[in-house]
């Protein structure tokens, strides 16, 4: 297999910039060790006022710094090319502070896998994206760790804005917000009427829509319950087995299809877009008329802006079977990007029956 880089790792005026930035914050703040017997607060606001940053900010940063002081391996990966910045880490973080001390070493080598490219001029994934997986991996490892789902932190807020006008924000699941989504698009009656003027047409009907329940057969011909999808039938709910090897004569793709290939991609595949699958176009890698199947594997998720820019001929790209894709610039310049869908994670967590075995051996001689 051919060594792999982050296309940000190459030597430029703006990548080197960048990593001169994170190399300075992964540094200054390791060796920011707080006194533990002294007061939070006042060191906190000491820090803060020092480096006239608020005290939220200071806050994370000393939380990465003493995240980073115990992942010796993780510490080191970031060394190698200070290739993740600061927003990065943050997120990270948040995501395995509750994972117990001895399980540590397990996320060491976690992150230090997750972090280092696999492919050549990979571009790493987003500050979102990173979540998702990270929490992923924490729920496998030890469940009471994870950070809380959606739903454990369900709120509304209405905020007044004096204008005659009234703010509304809600804190609910992905299932339920994908429901809330096709519904205020099931209202929304052209491309210029506003999400919000829909949302109000919904609030005075009686919308229902359907949910159907997505599994998933990966290559291995594993069965993987995945999420809720999204149809546009007002029947009752319905589950389905989604099948990646699914093919039609037509262009259009068929609901099943379209589902698995947002499923296996996740977001955009353009690199560094995080759009999400469900609100992007499928594109056909080979075109259509040039003899390109209509199935998951002929078919990627790009959003609208990003497709226009491949229709228009101004970037090019290519996929391989593990949905790896590799984008031509005008320049020359080649970035890859990796799959970040559900699909494709739960197979990236599964376990072999060999792995399984060598473990479980492993425990009874260390009993």
């Amino acid at each position: 297999m051919q060594e792999g880089n982050f296309i940000h790792s190459r030597s430029d005026e703006f990548a080197d910039f960048q990593r001169s930035i994170n190399r300075q914050m992964i540094e200054f703040w390791v060796r920011q060790e707080p006194s533990p017997q002294s007061d939070f607060h006042t060191q906190l606001a000491d820090i803060a006022t020092s480096m006239n940053i608020s005290r939220g900010e200071a806050r994370q940063a000393m939380r990465v710094g003493a995240m980073l002081r115990q992942l010796p391996k993780f510490l080191n990966c970031l060394r190698s090319s200070y290739h993740v910045n600061l927003q990065r880490l943050v997120v990270v973080e948040r995501i395995i502070m509750a994972v117990s001390p001895e399980l540590m070493s397990k996320v060491d080598d976690f992150l230090c896998n997750y972090f280092t490219p696999k492919h050549p001029d990979e571009v790493l994934v987003q500050a979102q994206t990173v979540a998702k997986h990270v929490r992923a991996f924490v729920v496998a490892l030890q469940p009471d760790a994870a950070p809380a789902s959606p739903t454990a932190a369900r709120k509304a807020r209405f905020t007044r804005c004096h204008n005659g006008l009234t703010r509304f924000s809600a804190t609910i699941s992905d299932f339920e917000a994908k429901q809330l989504d096709l519904a205020i698009r099931k209202h929304q009656q052209s491309d210029d009427t506003s999400s919000a003027d829909a949302f109000v047409r919904l609030l005075n009907s009686k919308t229902k829509t359907k949910i159907t329940l997505n599994t998933f057969a990966d290559p291995a011909g594993v069965v993987h319950m995945i999420s809720g999808g999204i149809s546009e039938s007002s029947d009752a709910h319905q589950q389905r087995t989604l099948d990646h090897r699914a093919e039609v004569s037509n262009y259009q793709p068929t609901s099943e299809i379209r589902t698995a290939v947002q499923l296996l991609d996740g977001t955009c595949r353009y690199p560094g877009c995080s759009t999400p699958a469900d609100r992007c176009d499928l594109d056909h890698i080979v075109n259509f008329d040039e003899g390109g199947k209509t199935a998951a594997e002929n078919l990627a998720c790009l959003c609208r802006f990003h497709h226009n820019q491949k229709t228009s001929g101004r970037v090019h790209y290519t996929m391989d079977q593990h949905r790896v894709a590799h984008w031509i610039f005008p320049n020359g310049n080649i970035k890859v990007t990796r799959p970040s869908g559900e699909a494709t994670h739960a197979a990236m967590f599964g376990q072999t029956w060999e792995q399984h075995e060598r473990k479980r051996k492993q425990k009874r001689r260390a009993a």
